[in-house]
């Protein structure tokens, strides 16, 4: 774990530093793929997870110090980053404070902290947004035709009904 902890704080100083254009690489997930020889796919989620603790102090002292894993660090990070917009700051802290405990247990999973985060989400996540009666996007009904004569409907269930 600390080797993982050290290679991710040296990403968050190459990103900050962006030293990896002026060597030819199109982004810091191909520098790291063309000097480790890891799949693409794999250095895009350390470059992602390195670019979420970098604004998150908070969970990167916590992957620092060896309470969560990688996998968990960036569920809350994620969340720490895009919360429901009427979650007001003292909430927010508290759910922080919730998901890092709860993450650093040794019974928790991935699966039980993204439930966690589904239950914060589902708790602050209404109000926001126009009701579905007055959604405009939501009840749209578009009618055209084909090249051969067809007409083709496509309509947006509403949430709600179901019609």
């Amino acid at each position: 774990m600390p080797l993982q902890v050290q290679r991710v704080d040296l990403i968050i100083a190459m990103v900050e530093r962006d030293t990896v254009k002026e060597h030819g690489h199109r982004s810091p997930a191909h520098w790291l793929a063309a000097a480790t020889h890891l799949e693409i796919g794999e250095c895009q989620r350390i470059i992602s997870l390195a670019q979420l603790l970098r604004l998150e102090p908070e969970v990167r002292a916590a992957y620092s110090a060896g309470a969560l894993d990688a996998e968990k660090a960036r569920q809350i990070a994620y969340f720490c980053q895009h919360y429901p917009t009427t979650m007001n700051p003292c909430d927010f802290t508290k759910a922080r404070t919730i998901l890092l405990d709860h993450a650093s247990q040794n019974i928790a999973t991935k699966a039980t902290v993204r439930a966690l985060i589904h239950r914060l989400e589902h708790l602050f996540g209404t109000g926001d947004g126009p009701p579905p009666g007055e959604d405009t996007d939501r009840n749209a009904l578009f009618v055209s035709t084909t090249l051969h004569g067809r007409i083709v409907i496509k309509a947006d269930l509403d949430a709600v009904t179901g019609a």
